[in-house]
């Protein structure tokens, strides 16, 4: 049985990369007859009837993480996978079990944490700690990035241990409903996800004054710094774009769906990501997308040219004008190259999931 722990997991939280990741492996896993157990915790304002509104067994939602009950989890299991660094219910003290815990198989998912664009003294001196701790303990251990251009471009802290590469898997939901030219003149520029410095949000702050006044872009994501918000809010006000900017707080996979409907191309211009699950959700709702370079996913052009460019403002600006001009074929002709490509990185996705997990429980 592999036990994983992460920080949250549907449907308490549906927010986030991870959460998705591992409830589409969860799903696998369920088709494939591999028996799983998820360590997540439940969100303090929530009550018991809330928690016992999960409706899978192998689902386990905890108030608080405790080195006591995670020893006797892990003597059950013969994998124990570990989805954060720096969440210290669900990697100190899971470490501090492991410690007691017989000789297990132990999968490690940095999850980005470990890129260098996330990466900080504060974080080196802890990961040095959290090294010496799996030292300890004496475990075999994997490390799992999601494709090579996470693994290069990580910190090597677990360069000497085994690697596991295999991508995120996504849900393969792809809506049958195709996105639709609007007649009027009006084009909306739509960006969804966390709204940090890490995503990089303030580029299209540079990017909008150099479009037509037509052009606007909507924000929608988690607030993770406030201080980060305010700035961008302050950049709005200085080059004018009140008008053209507006702010929306969070959204789940359903409203989703309903706040992309209105949206004529998703654009994701962080500096670095090891997957991003918002381009293929993109996709899945039938959307052209313009993401940076820092994403892992160049061969996308080669069905759609400008997919992802680099962060030039000049080169965003001539493919957005480039959408503007298209018609409803021509959209949806492209739109239908993005989908050929999602479902080539779901195939793969899944096959390499297997049989990288199938790998470490022989």
């Amino acid at each position: 049985m592999i036990t994983i722990l992460t920080p949250s997991f549907p449907p308490i939280s549906e927010f986030g990369g991870p959460n998705k990741s591992l409830a589409g492996v969860c799903n696998l896993f369920q088709k494939a007859n591999i028996k799983y157990r998820v360590i997540a915790r439940s969100k303090r304002n929530l009550n018991e009837s809330d928690i016992a509104s999960n409706d899978n067994p192998n689902i386990k939602f905890k108030k608080s993480i405790r080195v006591g009950e995670l020893i006797q989890e892990f003597k059950e299991a013969e994998v124990i996978w570990l989805n954060t660094l720096y969440n210290v219910s669900f990697s100190m003290v899971p470490l501090i079990a492991l410690l007691f815990t017989p000789k297990r198989t132990v999968l490690i998912s940095p999850r980005g944490e470990l890129l260098n664009g996330a990466m900080n003294l504060k974080k080196y001196i802890y990961l040095q700690f959290f090294k010496l701790g799996l030292i300890l303990a004496g475990h075999k251990y994997y490390v799992h990035y999601a494709n090579p251009f996470e693994a290069e471009g990580s910190y090597g802290i677990f360069k000497k241990y085994p690697k596991l590469i295999f991508n995120n898997v996504i849900s393969g939901a792809i809506s049958d409903r195709e996105h639709r030219v609007k007649e009027d003149k009006n084009f909306v520029l739509g960006y969804f996800g966390r709204v940090s410095p890490i995503k990089n949000v303030e580029y299209l702050m540079e990017l909008l004054p150099a479009l037509p006044e037509n052009v606007s872009l909507e924000i929608h994501g988690s607030i993770i710094e406030s201080r980060y918000v305010n700035g961008l809010k302050q950049l709005v006000e200085k080059f004018d774009l009140s008008s053209r900017v507006t702010f929306y707080d969070s959204y789940n996979s359903a409203s989703f769906a309903q706040r992309v409907e209105g949206v004529d191309l998703v654009l994701i211009p962080s500096k670095s990501e090891s997957f991003c699950h918002v381009f293929f959700e993109a996709i899945e709702s039938r959307k052209l997308v313009l993401a940076s370079t820092g994403l892992p996913w160049k061969p996308a052009n080669q069905q759609v040219s400008g997919t992802l460019v680099d962060l030039e403002v000049n080169l965003w600006r001539d493919r957005i004008l480039e959408i503007m001009t298209y018609d409803q074929q021509t959209y949806r002709d492209q739109q239908r190259e993005l989908v050929s490509y999602y479902k080539g990185v779901f195939d793969t996705t899944n096959a390499d999931t297997l049989n990288g997990i199938k790998k470490i429980l022989k």
